[in-house]
């Protein structure tokens, strides 16, 4: 149910991109997926919404420590 699930998290973002819940469900499974340049892009778009959030900056810099 990758697809589904996949599918619900892009719906949650999308009505509401700055939703903490919608951004970590949905990059918790991009993460378990192993798309982890599409959780960095995940991040990114909040970033631009809340160049502030620092919980979007920390989930960042994590992303970053995992590519390497």
């Amino acid at each position: 149910m990758t697809k589904e699930a996949d599918f619900a998290c892009r719906q949650a973002f999308v009505l509401c991109p700055t939703s903490p819940e919608a951004l970590f469900r949905y990059n918790s499974l991009l993460i378990d997926s192993n798309r982890l340049d599409d959780a960095r892009l995940l991040v990114e778009a909040v970033l631009k919404f809340e160049p502030q959030n620092a919980n979007a900056k920390g989930l960042l810099r994590n992303l970053k420590n995992l590519k390497h």
